[in-house]
């Protein structure tokens, strides 16, 4: 578990993260009373960016999602975020849909079909 890891279960308590090496990371909250899982944050190294490892990070994020029996994935981005563009392209090809947005933040979700 990185230093990254041990701030977030001290300070916001409830959330997971999966850290793949030193290259990546995403850290979600699992809202189990509403069937949901938040992805919270993601970062990949700039020399990565454009690999699979969202794929990677995503992909383990769903299946811990599913294990919670969530329904649904969420996340929402910032309309000013450097990358919204090909955000908005990944977030389509991994199956969210824009379900609508705000004067700030575009909101994102994923249904997911367990069993």
């Amino acid at each position: 578990m990185s230093l990254y890891s041990d701030y977030v279960n001290e300070v916001k308590g409830g959330r997971e993260i999966i850290e793949i090496d030193d290259k990546a990371f995403i850290s979600f909250f699992v809202h189990k009373n509403l069937g949901e899982c938040y992805i919270e944050d993601f970062y990949i190294i700039p020399s990565l960016r454009g690999t699979d490892l969202i794929n990677q990070l995503l992909g383990r994020v769903e299946t811990t999602a599913r294990e919670f029996n969530c329904n649904v994935l969420t996340f929402s981005v910032l309309k000013t975020h450097e990358f919204l563009v090909k955000m908005l392209e990944r977030a389509s090809r991994y199956g969210f849909k824009n379900i609508g947005e705000n004067e700030n933040e575009i909101y994102f979700l994923k249904e997911l079909r367990n069993g």
